[in-house]
């Protein structure tokens, strides 16, 4: 199987996403994504993928530029991904067994950037983490957050903080590898 790495970004307690949106917003992260994933393959689940669409790609022609993107799509999903237009000519969906069988084959690292369930389904041999000092708001349904499944065992994992500071929008972050 191909190297599989997370790249995730969550808060003090492991939150990756409220509702369908990231839980805040770090201009820096995302230059950090933009830079880390050029040219590589990218997997998503399709809720993810959804999101993306929904609240981030309007008026927008490209998704995730200079990358392949590989969407998983359960049975479920794969009626829904019929409705949302792929205009993007390098996003791909796949039922999830043949994503597993895509990232088992493929000889460069897999790089899995959500959500949830598809984290859950690859483990990774390195974790490329922004942990963000942040909270979820009061009085968010318990039913709407959604953490990274690995983080309660990132204590088994070499840790090793590469950067820390404070965003341009206040935030304070640390970028972290985790290593298998």
């Amino acid at each position: 199987m191909a190297h599989v790495i997370h790249i995730v970004a969550y808060d003090k307690d492991g939150v990756i996403g409220i509702k369908d949106k990231l839980p805040f917003t770090l201009p820096e992260d995302l230059a950090s994504f933009k830079m880390l994933t050029d040219g590589s393959l990218i997997c998503m689940g399709f809720n993810t993928y959804a999101s993306i669409v929904k609240n981030y790609m309007a008026g927008k022609t490209e998704f995730s530029p200079d990358r392949k993107v590989a969407v998983a799509c359960s049975d479920n999903a794969k009626a829904k991904a019929r409705n949302i237009a792929n205009t993007y000519s390098n996003v791909t969906f796949f039922s999830e067994e043949s994503l597993r069988q895509l990232i088992s084959r493929n000889r460069d690292a897999v790089i899995v950037v959500g959500g949830n369930s598809l984290y859950k389904r690859f483990n990774p041999s390195l974790i490329i983490a922004t942990e963000v000092e942040s909270d979820v708001p009061a009085g968010t349904p318990i039913e709407d957050i959604f953490t990274y499944p690995v983080f309660n065992s990132l204590k088994d994992y070499k840790r090793l903080v590469t950067q820390e500071g404070t965003s341009s929008n206040g935030l304070k972050f640390k970028r972290v590898l985790y290593v298998n």
